[in-house]
């Protein structure tokens, strides 16, 4: 009986001592798979951490590196920041407006001028800017000409380049901000940021200049930019002409079914009755593009977008107090269809002949 106990016992120690395969596996398994875990967040995290400092899409801040893509924004910025005293009149709109001179608009009314236009600029970009030069100056007398299309009022959210910047961003919704920088805190773990991280620290190491660089005057006017670059490298019009519609076609044919987007008209309807309250009424020029470019978007579908814009124009003179100079008919101001770049962005000649009819169209908006 003896040995049978000793037997038994020896058993049961063996039985604790050795467990099964499977739980040997199983916990093998599940220690891999933790550490596999563990050693994915820290890759992630450090990437995150080096995409931070590098900073290539100038979301952060960090300013260690210069970014590898241009932001309009952040350059025009540093020249507002060494205005010695106001300008008298400020130029807004989007890429279209890039080339409104404000040293020719300044011989036209003798109103000293900024170019405050922005790429891919929308109606809160024109919100963001009147606000900060009221902001910096909020006694002076500063004059609005706003460069102004229906393609600015499409249903897209503020640019994260516009809300990366604290002067800018301030006029927006703290939610909207608070959106905003998670987004670019997301975007710090992806793979395209690190791709553009490398190329970011690439690009400084040799040396080279920002993409989409461009020459800003003092002014803000855009003297030589991807336009020109491509121009003088010999690029064809028709290639520089279909790369605008294409653009054109991944949101114009979705306006022209839903309309002038509730939100830019806001941020439209808000910077114009800001104006308003400072004592300031806007001239909103609305100018051309290339007849091409409308027989390329459909003709009379889109006249119909542009005369949704016209009668929304229209339907806040009751409330709002603006000056509107048409100059949407290339003929109207003896245009040229050879002075433009592509579809929609015009040539010095052809933008210095728009600005001396609509300021003459302007009455009181620019005395």
């Amino acid at each position: 009986m003896a040995s049978e106990h000793v037997g038994i016992e020896r058993a049961e120690r063996s039985h604790h001592a050795a467990p099964p395969v499977e739980a040997r596996n199983g916990e093998s398994l599940r220690r891999f798979v933790a550490v596999a875990l563990g050693a994915f967040a820290s890759v992630l995290l450090l990437t995150g951490i080096v995409n931070a400092i590098v900073d290539p899409l100038g979301s952060v801040g960090t300013g260690l590196v210069q970014p590898v893509v241009f932001s309009d924004h952040a350059e025009r910025l540093k020249l507002i920041d060494h205005l010695r005293q106001p300008p008298q009149l400020v130029v807004l709109g989007s890429s279209r407006a890039l080339k409104a001179e404000p040293s020719y608009l300044q011989r036209l009314t003798g109103l000293r001028g900024f170019n405050a236009a922005a790429a891919n600029g929308k109606t809160e970009d024109g919100f963001a800017y009147a606000n900060l030069f009221h902001d910096r100056w909020p006694k002076a007398r500063i004059r609005y000409l706003w460069i102004l299309e229906a393609e600015a009022f499409r249903d897209r959210p503020p640019s994260p380049q516009l809300l990366a910047e604290p002067a800018l961003a301030r006029h927006f919704p703290a939610s909207l901000r608070a959106g905003s920088r998670l987004a670019d805190l997301q975007r710090l773990f992806e793979w395209q940021t690190t791709k553009s991280s490398i190329k970011t620290v690439w690009h400084a190491l040799r040396g080279a200049p920002q993409e989409g660089a461009v020459q800003l005057g003092p002014d803000g006017f855009r003297a030589v930019d991807a336009h020109d670059v491509s121009e003088r490298a010999g690029v064809p019009f028709q290639t520089r002409f279909n790369e605008s519609v294409l653009t054109a076609r991944t949101f114009v044919p979705a306006m022209e079914k839903t309309g002038l987007a509730p939100d830019a008209r806001r941020y439209f309807e808000q910077a114009v009755a800001d104006m308003n309250a400072w004592g300031i009424e806007p001239l909103i020029v609305l100018g051309p593009v290339h007849p091409a470019y409308r027989a390329a978007l459909g003709g009379p579908a889109y006249d119909r977008l542009n005369d949704q814009l016209t009668q929304y124009l229209a339907g806040l003179h009751g409330r709002l107090r603006f000056t509107v100079a048409d100059e949407r008919n290339l003929q109207s101001f003896g245009g040229s269809p050879s002075e433009f770049y592509d579809g929609i962005h015009l040539h010095v000649a052809n933008m210095r002949k728009m600005l001396a009819k609509a300021v003459q169209e302007a009455g009181p908006a620019l005395q």
